[in-house]
């Protein structure tokens, strides 16, 4: 990889609004491109919007192609316009009635790939779950996506990086604080469990894991309260840069290709070390 300046932004979706999404991500590329940010990593379904229950299934319903349709359409327009590679969530319209959540990249010049989550969460009552696991060539470096859930599942990091992923984007939507829960103390204590107990365990652990940079961009606001607490992470797994907690935000990092090649040159280094002549259990025993 080369040296590369990323952010990772936090907002909030709004449900069958593609439009006013795109607008307000756009407002957070331009002050990217000022800031000289090379690769942006915004949240999952950030296009769509996204809901729970019943509610989700006007986005279900509202899914647009991917690269064909408006929404990832206008997205590779503002790549090219603000010089940037984007990675971005939406419902995607499939093939006959398959429905998938869908991240896609782009670039300045033009459409790069789509990943689709593997492991369904919530959503999973209507959306089709993958089973493929791409990665990405860009300027910047072999780049791998892994969507919310999917995080939890160590393999799924594990073989992206066995691929050549240097740096994993990883768009959530999760750590919504409930309703009866919303006092400043519940707000504080729900965002040091969040960076201490929740999703930065397991982020934290891809990343050291696979000796590679992550990228976390999670949902922020909206009427599920969605925390955001959004942050980059070295190949070790510690902490680079973080955005505020509850507020729509953006935090920027320089990923350094001498900082990936010294994790990887360890002794320790996992992925150098591993034997997988004797790992056949893990696919045989389920």
């Amino acid at each position: 990889m080369q040296d590369v300046k990323v952010a990772a932004v936090q907002i909030y979706g709004r449900p069958c609004k593609p439009k006013k999404n795109l607008e307000r991500m756009e407002d957070f590329m331009k002050k990217g491109s000022r800031l000289g940010v090379d690769a942006m990593c915004f949240p999952e379904f950030v296009i769509s919007g996204f809901d729970y229950g019943e509610k989700l299934r006007p986005v279900y319903l509202a899914s647009e192609p991917v690269p064909e349709g408006p929404s990832t359409q206008r997205l590779i327009e503002l790549a090219r316009k603000y010089n940037l590679t984007v990675v971005a969530g939406i419902s995607e319209k499939g093939e006959g009635e398959l429905r998938f959540n869908t991240c896609v990249i782009v670039g300045p010049d033009g459409y790069v790939g789509k990943y689709r989550k593997v492991h369904m969460n919530s959503e999973r009552w209507l959306y089709c779950e993958s089973s493929s696991f791409p990665v990405f060539d860009s300027p910047h470096g072999c780049l791998g996506v892994s969507i919310c859930f999917d995080n939890t599942f160590s393999e799924c990091a594990r073989i992206l990086a066995l691929r050549g992923a240097e740096i994993l984007f990883a768009p959530h939507c999760f750590g919504n604080l409930h309703a009866g829960k919303s006092t400043p103390r519940a707000q504080a204590a729900a965002v040091r469990q969040f960076r201490t107990e929740g999703v930065m365990k397991f982020m934290q652990a891809r990343a050291n894991d696979n000796n590679m940079f992550a990228v976390f961009s999670n949902m922020v606001g909206g009427p599920h309260r969605y925390i955001g607490a959004s942050c980059i992470l070295s190949p070790r797994g510690d902490l680079i840069a973080r955005c505020d907690a509850w507020r729509e935000d953006m935090c920027v990092a320089e990923l350094k290709a001498a900082d990936l090649a010294a994790a990887r040159a360890a002794q320790t280094c996992s992925l150098k070390r591993r034997r997988a002549s004797i790992y056949s259990d893990l696919v045989r025993l389920t």
